[in-house]
């Protein structure tokens, strides 16, 4: 975050998301991939494929949530302010803004040329909108309410002024704004289009919907009117590409192979194991970030037996063999997380890489299973009261996930737990099993780049959306409600790892590898630059070469 002009009048209140955005930009964010100068030579088709792994239910930023959703937001949407790859916060479509003294009042000055995709005008007014309809519970919000914090109000000062007031300072207000998930939208087509906006979203970016092709495909295609794109991106005026096309391919050896035939130019969630394939295939070029946030971890449902019991839980998580999980799944790529944040995250706490209570122990697994009163029954698996120490395993079809399921179904069996693998097709079957508590494991990670991330997944205000272990501890709660006040950065660091420590003493999650998402894209494609968190793609300076 560049400290200039109207940007960043109180510094020090900024500087905490100056700390928390140096600490990951390196390890999460990877510079644009084109290095050519002067201006570029276009081949005469601009037209790309991206292949993805999953349709996602919808791509309402204010209600949905799924990375796949996130990927084409970025590309319809423009934030109110955008977070670069070399550690700053920069005007999107506020101009500049200001902060209070006490950190509790944000104003922005919006800009005065930039209209949505329906032609309605983009002014204060559409902000607010997007607020009070995130706040709305009967949006139903999944993530992008818990990145508007403690909010109080948020009004219209004039038609480019708007002026949100926190209940508390929230140091980590400019980090939530440049996700995707709080851009505004057109409160026309929200008004006109109902339940139906989700799949017909209408943004100000530099891309627009054209079509949504159910379990097929979905097409943006280029904003001609486009013209007040961030500084920091290399053009101005509309994108290069003409169109993109999103493919739902759900097996990764399908995604490849199609990629290096050249029938698609994007391929997500490549396996490490392809790597040096890909990497000696002339026409293919691979990227590998470092993901901010929380790492794959499998959360533990903390309200349903047998992982009620915390020792069992601690059991469960001696008994987790990362590396054999890494290495089967990723050939090694990965480094085994070992902390409730990943290492590229401000906040991180390295003394766990070292705490033997929280490494593979399988025999100390076993004793504190049979401290717990679970004895081996005839079958190896174990038993208590005549009931076998069974768990079941949520998740869905996509990422290999059932594979996840299956792989730590055998490494268990060796201590004496049994694994039931559970799969459902979809995030809303997934969302409606966790609600509903049919479960004690579910595998996952969560983007962030600020600590914060914590209290959307661990604080029990969230015990309904986020909150997947379904905890509801005080101390927590409270050290949480702290550290997203606070201020100074030093304290603030402190306060979210006095928070981990509980989280790992309570054993809320097994943390199990830090995540390193892997893209393999078309040679012919330039000008690729990701997001702080390593994760959203901007596809802008994007154009495939002559």
């Amino acid at each position: 975050m560049a400290l200039t002009r109207s940007y960043s009048v109180i510094a020090r209140l900024l500087l905490t998301a100056l700390i928390v955005t140096t600490a990951c930009t390196q390890a999460t964010t990877p510079a644009s991939s084109s290095a050519s100068s002067g201006p570029p030579q276009l081949a005469a088709k601009q037209d790309i494929t991206w292949a993805l792994d999953f349709e996602p239910s919808g791509i309402d930023p204010h209600i949905n949530q799924a990375v796949n959703a996130g990927r084409m937001i970025t590309q319809i949407l423009d934030p109110l302010v955008y977070g670069t790859g070399d550690g700053k916060f920069v005007p999107g479509l506020a101009e500049s803004w200001d902060i209070s003294a006490d950190g509790k009042t944000y104003t922005f000055k919006l800009r005065k040329d930039v209209k949505f995709h329906d032609g309605t005008p983009f002014n204060a007014a559409a902000v607010v909108f997007s607020f009070e309809r995130i706040r709305n519970p009967a949006t139903k919000s999944q993530l992008a309410i818990s990145l508007l914090g403690p909010i109080d109000t948020a009004t219209a000062v004039d038609d480019s002024t708007v002026k949100v007031v926190f209940k508390t300072a929230y140091p980590a207000f400019l980090d939530s704004l440049s996700y995707p998930w709080l851009a505004p939208v057109s409160p026309t087509a929200v008004a006109k289009l109902g339940a139906d906006f989700s799949r017909n979203i209408v943004g100000t970016g530099p891309f627009k919907l054209k079509e949504w092709v159910a379990k097929d495909h979905i097409t943006f295609e280029r904003n001609a009117d486009y013209n007040w794109g961030p500084a920091f991106f290399k053009h101005k005026g509309p994108a290069y590409l003409q169109s993109i096309t999103y493919k739902f391919v759900p097996e990764w050896t399908t995604r490849s192979a199609t990629l290096e035939t050249g029938e698609i130019d994007i391929a997500t969630d490549a396996l490490a194991i392809d790597l040096p394939r890909l990497k000696a295939n002339p026409q293919v070029k691979t990227i590998t970030t470092q993901q901010a946030g929380v790492p794959q971890s499998y959360f533990i449902n903390t309200q349903k037996a047998p992982l009620d019991d915390v020792n069992v839980r601690l059991a469960l998580l001696e008994a987790t063999d990362k590396q054999t999980i890494i290495n089967t799944m990723h050939a090694g790529a990965y480094q085994p997380a070992f902390s409730t944040l990943s290492r590229s995250t401000a906040g991180y706490d390295k003394s766990y890489e070292t705490n033997t209570k929280f490494a593979y122990n399988k025999d100390n697994a076993k004793k504190l299973l049979d401290a717990a009163g679970w004895i081996p029954g005839p079958t190896g698996i174990r038993q208590k009261n005549g009931q076998p120490l069974q768990l079941t395993w949520l998740s869905q079809t996509i990422n290999r996930d059932p594979q996840q399921g299956e792989l730590l179904q055998g490494i268990l069996k060796d201590v004496g737990i049994d694994i039931k693998v559970t799969t459902v097709p979809n995030f809303p079957n997934l969302s409606a099993g966790i609600a509903a508590g049919n479960y004690n494991l579910v595998p996952s990670w969560w983007l962030g780049s600020d600590p914060s991330v914590l209290t959307a997944t661990y604080h029990s205000k969230y015990l309904t959306t986020n909150n997947w272990s379904k905890a509801a501890i005080p101390a927590l709660d409270k050290l949480l409600d702290q550290a997203d006040a606070e201020p100074d950065s030093a304290k603030r660091i402190s306060l979210y790892q006095d928070a981990q420590k509980i989280i790992e003493d309570q054993v809320l999650a097994v943390p199990v590898w830090d995540i390193g998402p892997i893209m393999a894209v078309r040679a012919s494609l330039d000008g690729l630059t990701f997001d702080r968190r390593g994760v959203y793609l901007w596809l802008y300076d994007v154009y495939v070469k002559k």
